[in-house]
């Protein structure tokens, strides 16, 4: 005979929204993956390496400093981009809340 478990669609849901958070985002990769989204292509189909326009040692650095309020702005594979100390990324006007975090 077979038998078939049910389960709560509540935990179901829940299971699938939980994220490891041992995999913290960071600035470079929210830039990476935000303006590859505005593009919709795949970041790895990105033109220009993100190091080239901008020191990701600097934006890491930046991205500590949760206490303080910044925002930093340069032009990267043709979009303006706008980062800032609350972990918002925008890319020519469209904004990513919470993209990285701080």
């Amino acid at each position: 005979m077979n038998s078939l478990k049910s389960f709560d669609v509540a935990q179901v849901e829940s299971a699938a929204d939980t994220t490891d958070s041992s995999e913290a985002t960071t600035p470079q990769t929210a830039i990476i993956d935000s303006v590859a989204s505005v593009k919709d292509v795949a970041p790895t189909e990105l033109r220009v390496q993100l190091q080239s326009v901008v020191d990701v040692d600097v934006l890491e650095t930046l991205a500590d400093h949760d206490d303080v309020d910044w925002a930093l702005s340069f032009e990267y594979d043709g979009h303006t981009v706008t980062v800032d100390g609350q972990g918002t990324v925008v890319v020519d006007g469209t904004e990513f809340v919470e993209a990285f975090d701080v």
